[in-house]
């Protein structure tokens, strides 16, 4: 299959009309959730990356004309540029919006920078952003990356495997493809076609193991197995061991300290919410006097059994961030919903490539009901105050206050001191589950 790169206007011309935010402008959670995304490409590719680089964003325009000018040279030209820009950007926190930065990094990739900048300004470059832009609107593209493939579209860079899949039907005579990115390992391959789709999972949980039998040219026969890696299992590397061992030493009489003891079972494993959340909502609607919270639907951290220690090495492992903060805000009931219906969305919305993953926002302080066939817009209901036992007014005022917000100006504890306070004073926590989601399905 051959790449045709198109740069387009996405934050001037399509997310205007598209329904699309900028970055600074989307709620507190899914700027949260596109960190820890980030994050998990970044060590799932073992590639560098910095997650707020000095420099983002930047203007794009003439870094899009420049890779269009490019594309005089041939795709592989423009495809080479285009990862010199992401790369100076993203590694090595330069600014892709200034005029000799760009003209440096075009000829870092070969190029003649000062004629490629000289031909990205003019008039006939300019056109030709504007016409893909335009087919980008037309073919109903509504964010980047987007992929489109004998009139499909593929949006987001976890939508890939279904890439995969696509030009496995279109292309005869492949047998096996790894798939490029997905965090769920595959027990069996995905068969299309005469194709094997092969995922063995993210964070080096799972190898895989695929046996082939060929005749005549062609795989006739296979065998396949996914293979759990268990850290039990394997003798830990004694340099890395060391290393381990050395970096927690300062700190383990600090980490083994006893904040409070679980009298049920604590976990982050729900789709839509868990103990260890209910725990982590409690203590911002107690220690922020918030009337109700948001917490972040990642689910990293430890189990804990009944009568467990909560330690601080526990609370770390279940909240250990850059962006901390535990912010506390007014939001009226309509912008509660809106940010609600926003995330539902991501999560539930029909068509595979309008879904981002994750879980749901958790929620402290009030209950809803969410109906996951409903369509945008209408998946929440029945948003209740808990305090007071009154429907959610939209028009009225609530102090809300939450945490893993990456807006710049964010203020307020780190949320493991806050948790920690309030673990503290409490000695003993309950675990019970707080059961404020209703789960429905109309659809189904």
């Amino acid at each position: 299959a051959k790449v045709n790169v198109k740069p387009v206007d996405l934050g001037g011309k399509i997310f205007p009309i598209s329904g699309g935010l900028p970055l600074p402008q989307r709620a507190p959670q899914r700027q949260a959730y596109r960190l820890v995304e980030l994050a998990r490409w970044r060590d799932y590719l073992k590639m560098p990356l910095t997650i707020k680089p000095k420099f983002f964003p930047a203007p794009g325009d003439l870094s899009a004309c420049l890779i269009i000018a490019a594309k005089s040279h041939g795709e592989e030209a423009a495809l080479r540029l285009s990862w010199g820009i992401l790369k100076a950007c993203w590694v090595e926190e330069r600014n892709t919006g200034d005029t000799e930065t760009l003209q440096a990094i075009a000829t870092e990739q070969g190029l003649d920078g000062a004629a490629l900048l000289a031909l990205a300004q003019s008039d006939a470059t300019k056109a030709q952003y504007t016409a893909f832009t335009q087919e980008a609107i037309d073919r109903q593209v509504f964010g980047a990356p987007s992929y489109v493939i004998d009139g499909e579209i593929f949006w987001g860079q976890d939508r890939l495997d279904f890439v995969d899949r696509k030009l496995a039907s279109r292309v005869d005579g492949i047998d096996i493809i790894l798939t490029s990115h997905t965090h769920d390992a595959l027990p069996q391959p995905v068969r299309v076609n005469r194709t094997l789709l092969i995922a063995s999972g993210s964070a080096t949980k799972f190898l895989s193991r695929l046996d082939i039998e060929l005749k005549n040219g062609r795989m006739t026969d296979f065998s396949y197995a996914l293979i759990p890696v268990l850290a039990d299992a394997i003798t830990p590397d004694p340099a890395m061991a060391a290393l381990v061992h050395d970096i927690r030493a300062p700190h383990e009489t600090m980490l083994a300290m006893e904040l409070a003891r679980t009298e049920g079972l604590l976990y982050r494993r729900g789709n839509f919410n868990g103990t260890f959340d209910d725990v982590i909502c409690d203590a911002m609607l107690s220690e922020r006097d918030a009337e109700i919270c948001f917490s972040p639907g990642f689910r990293w951290g430890n189990s804990l059994l009944p009568n467990q220690a909560i330690t601080w090495d526990e609370l770390y492992s279940a909240t250990a961030i850059t962006y901390p903060n535990c912010y506390r805000r007014t939001f009226s009931g309509a912008a509660i919903k809106d940010i609600l219906e926003d995330v539902a969305d991501n999560l539930f919305n029909p068509d595979p490539y309008y879904q981002q993953g994750g879980d749901m926002v958790r929620v402290g302080g009030m209950n809803f009901a969410i109906d996951i066939d409903a369509p945008m817009g209408r998946r929440i209901t029945a948003m209740t105050h808990l305090k007071t036992g009154q429907p959610i007014d939209a028009s009225k005022d609530y102090t809300v206050a939450g945490w893993a917000s990456v807006a710049e100006t964010v203020e307020g504890p780190p949320i493991w001191d806050l948790v920690a306070k309030h673990l503290l004073t409490k000695k003993v926590i309950s675990a019970a589950p707080a059961g404020t989601v209703r789960v429905s399905r109309s659809g189904g």
